[in-house]
């Protein structure tokens, strides 16, 4: 896609924010719900997850879409992880994988043009976790 939007003149495209940057493309500004005018960053992104509706009754599964927060981008999204709930075992390893990583991948996830989730909306899912019976 991104070579594609590249190559036509006057085109638009939407990508991940990692394919935008590694290939240097220009972006817009998008009005978020809060009425504020914002930009496809670090901060943008963090501040949607930050006030995104995550609830562990709903397994945590929100539309990051309009998020309430002054900077939100209005389009972010979320990657998730699904496990079957009979695989206890191997969840607990799973788990501890994703636990290990919300401890020391915050750096490696933004060199790779990720952003990390914030340590409130972590900490949330470790409670999740824990009341599952997975750690």
């Amino acid at each position: 896609m991104s070579n594609y939007v590249k190559q036509t003149p006057n085109s638009i495209g939407y990508v991940e924010f990692a394919c935008a940057k590694q290939n240097a493309m220009v972006h817009t500004k998008l009005k978020n719900k809060a009425g504020i005018f914002v930009g496809p960053n670090f901060e943008s992104f963090e501040d949607a997850a930050e006030t995104g509706t995550f609830d562990a009754k709903k397994d945590f599964y929100p539309m990051l879409t309009n998020a309430p927060g002054k900077n939100s981008w209005p389009i972010a999204g979320a990657t998730f992880i699904l496990l079957a709930k009979e695989k206890t075992e191997s969840n607990k390893k799973v788990v501890k994988f994703y636990d290990w990583s919300f401890q020391n991948g915050d750096a490696k996830a933004k060199e790779l043009i990720y952003v990390p989730l914030p340590k409130t909306l972590k900490d949330k899912i470790r409670g999740y976790w824990k009341t599952n019976g997975n750690i």
